[in-house]
């Protein structure tokens, strides 16, 4: 993975700060939508390992929604992951998700809500996610 101590960085963040996000992926956010509680960004041309970034960001209040898609193409697995003492995690598995279904796992970090999730069978990460709420 780029550089697992983002993911720490990120989770750190009391919240969802467009521009320190921006700076700590490397990234440059476009906006892509707006309603009117809340604004959607995204990224042209995402840096590996992922394969789309999206930031979700409620324009009153310090709360929004982080998705990092991993390019399947990176090969990264669950034993990839080197990850703090979140604690344990609460696990959620779907099997109803293509191809093969998904276990989530989740931490709270701070006002943050971390979750890993990847495929069931051939155990390859595909999305992380950070939601941050009030």
């Amino acid at each position: 993975m780029s550089n697992p101590n983002v993911i720490q960085q990120l989770a750190q963040l009391p919240a969802p700060d467009q521009a320190k996000i921006a700076d700590l992926l490397g990234v440059e956010f476009v906006q892509t939508e707006e309603r009117p509680h809340s604004r959607f960004f995204g990224v042209e041309s995402p840096p590996a390992p992922y394969a789309r970034v999206e930031l979700r960001q409620a324009k009153d209040e310090p709360r929004g929604l982080l998705v990092l898609a991993i390019d399947p193409e990176a090969g990264i697995g669950h034993d990839d992951l080197i990850l703090p003492d979140y604690g344990e995690p609460t696990l959620d598995v779907n099997p109803h998700i293509p191809p093969e279904g998904v276990v989530t796992k989740l931490f709270g970090v701070g006002a943050v809500d971390l979750a890993f999730q990847g495929t069931t069978q051939s155990r390859r990460l595909r999305l992380i996610s950070l939601r941050w709420t009030p």
